[in-house]
């Protein structure tokens, strides 16, 4: 969680999701925790089940006043039959691996303490952010938190489409998960928007098989060869794309993500030094000189 230095800030604080690290965690033991939810909760399941209530529990952690108790909800496993569960009840999360299944369901837990002396209220939150998968978790909390919005880069969708997970449980699971976590219904996609860059397929932040649950715009990226930057899917690349966005807007605020696109891709015949070349082209306009 991030807090604005301006003092006057209404909503002061951002909460950040991180993505799934390719150097830290794509590592022996391989299925770490980040593996296990890309590949598996998201692709079988429909949507990251531990790791939403994870930060459920993380965003009760921050509004529990320093020392002063709350119940953690935590998963717990039933003794029952996936194929003799009703698939309409509103009680179990169906939770699948490559190898077997299993029906949970949320309960509350072990008491734990609030950590902040000035404990956040949502109201004081300006948005959720968060890359891949962080991403999906960002969109997440809209769900949980009403009131707060998202921003995602190249963030990992849902099955909301006609991919109902590869245990075909995706909907009964996203709906059962967010109904026992006192979330709402469904998104509000006015709420949330995924920015993503288009150079190569996207997998991770498909609006495909796997459907993204509000806005998703396309973002001008360097990506000179197919295999750099994580496939295109990294974080970097996006970070320096929209920090010459920002500038360009800042110089005509009314130039739109389309605009801008055309602009880069007709400014320089050299992939790797598009941004580059841009930010020089800029400084020659206010007789700045340097290499950007």
């Amino acid at each position: 969680m991030f807090k604005s230095k301006d003092p006057n800030a209404a909503q002061p604080y951002v909460v950040a999701v991180r993505g799934t690290e390719f150097g830290l965690q794509w590592q022996p033991p391989f299925f770490t925790a980040d593996v296990q939810a890309d590949v598996g909760d998201i692709i079988l399941d429909g949507i990251t089940i531990d790791q939403t209530i994870d930060l459920y529990n993380f965003m009760q952690r921050i509004a529990t006043p320093k020392g002063q108790a709350f119940r953690l909800k935590s998963l717990m496993r039933l003794d029952e039959d996936p194929d003799d569960v009703d698939a309409s009840r509103r009680d179990v999360i169906f939770d699948a691996t490559e190898t077997w299944r299993r029906v949970r369901t949320i309960v509350d837990s072990t008491f734990s303490q609030g950590v902040l002396e000035q404990p956040v209220d949502v109201s004081q939150i300006m948005g959720a952010v968060g890359h891949s998968l962080g991403g999906h978790l960002a969109t997440a909390l809209t769900r949980l938190f009403p009131g707060l919005e998202a921003t995602t880069i190249n963030g990992a969708g849902f099955a909301l489409g006609i991919f109902k997970g590869l245990s075909g449980h995706a909907r009964a699971n996203i709906r059962n998960l967010f109904h026992m976590l006192g979330g709402t219904s469904e998104y509000d996609g006015s709420k949330m928007v995924n920015y993503y860059g288009y150079k190569n397929p996207e997998v991770v932040t498909q609006h495909r098989l796997l459907r993204q649950a509000g806005g998703h715009e396309p973002i001008y990226i360097e990506q000179d060869t197919f295999w750099g930057n994580v496939l295109g899917h990294g974080s970097g690349q996006m970070n320096d794309s929209f920090a010459v966005f920002r500038l360009m807007q800042g110089l005509n605020k009314d130039l739109s993500l389309s605009q801008i696109d055309w602009i880069l891709t007709a400014i320089s015949d050299d992939e790797g030094m598009t941004l580059e070349q841009t930010l020089e082209r800029i400084g020659r306009l206010f007789w700045l000189n340097g290499t950007p």
